[in-house]
């Protein structure tokens, strides 16, 4: 699966079109993603109630825009960024 969808994997073993061992391991990896600059956390809403943070401190704008985006791509419409420098508040 090209983009991780818990409804289609779930349908999938179903039908028997994957393993209920090949499910597991996807939701396992599914829920990080790698960017380079940030190992993101795409399921840390699910698992504890509040959405991935960007800690601003050590990030270039560039690198804020970069992560905030991959994070709204991903279905997070809440993002908190902290101790983000003031020119980066300026670009964005």
């Amino acid at each position: 699966m090209e983009k991780f969808e818990i409804k289609e994997m779930l349908e999938a073993v179903a039908a028997g079109i994957t393993s209920v061992e090949e499910a597991m391991l996807q939701l396992k990896k599914a829920p990080f993603e790698e960017i380079g600059i940030a190992s993101l956390d795409h399921h840390r809403g699910l698992r504890q109630g509040a959405s991935e943070i960007v800690y601003g401190a050590s990030k270039t704008p560039e690198q804020i825009e970069l992560i905030c985006r991959t994070l709204w791509n991903a279905g997070q419409k809440s993002i908190m960024i902290t101790r983000m420098k003031q020119e980066a508040v300026e670009v964005m």
